[in-house]
């Protein structure tokens, strides 16, 4: 699944221009097959150093995009972003099924991935009626199917996670049985 990123620039004329960024900040990389789109917010005359006079473009290959501005009555303003690619081959992963019955197989159901730079992880899991039956920021400890000192029984359970891989955030939500 490629990711899409929004990347506006919101100028504003009084006298003076001035830009303004949210994520990702100005210089980004991101994965291959990602798309950054740079937005213009306003009634302006746009030009982008690709040549397109569009109030967005999106961009998918690697290089300094640059944007110029004008208003009547207002000086021009200019700002340009450096947008590189990277292969980003580590996703984080769950697997479909756990066992938590001791037999040290699958005894705990947790992320099984070994993305290197793995941070700001989360991981939150819930049984069907969606009461958090399980939550960790620890992408090394997973959940043994209790929940208030019970054995949670066969059934589908739901869980969401969110992390960052070399900086680069990932998130998603997914289905899993457990199985005694």
């Amino acid at each position: 699944m490629c990711n899409s990123y929004n990347y506006r620039v919101k100028y504003y004329c009084y006298g003076y221009y001035q830009f303004q960024y949210p994520e990702p900040r100005k210089d980004t990389i991101l994965c291959e097959g990602d798309t950054l789109r740079l937005r213009v917010d306003g009634n302006y005359f746009v030009t982008w150093n690709t040549g397109n006079t569009t109030n967005s473009i999106a961009v998918t290959t690697p290089g300094l995009y640059g944007v110029l501005l004008e208003t009547s009555g207002c000086a021009f303003g200019s700002d340009e972003i450096y947008v590189g690619f990277k292969h980003c081959s580590c996703h984080v992963e769950f697997p479909t099924a756990f066992s938590p019955n001791n037999d040290r197989v699958n005894d705990y159901f947790m992320q099984v991935s070994n993305c290197p730079g793995l941070s700001d992880y989360s991981l939150q899991i819930f049984n069907r009626w969606g009461q958090l039956v399980f939550e960790t920021n620890n992408p090394n400890v997973g959940w043994d199917g209790v929940f208030n000192a019970i054995f949670q029984p066969v059934d589908n359970y739901i869980f969401r996670f969110s992390a960052n891989i070399e900086g680069r955030p990932e998130s998603g939500s997914g289905m899993f049985v457990l199985i005694r």
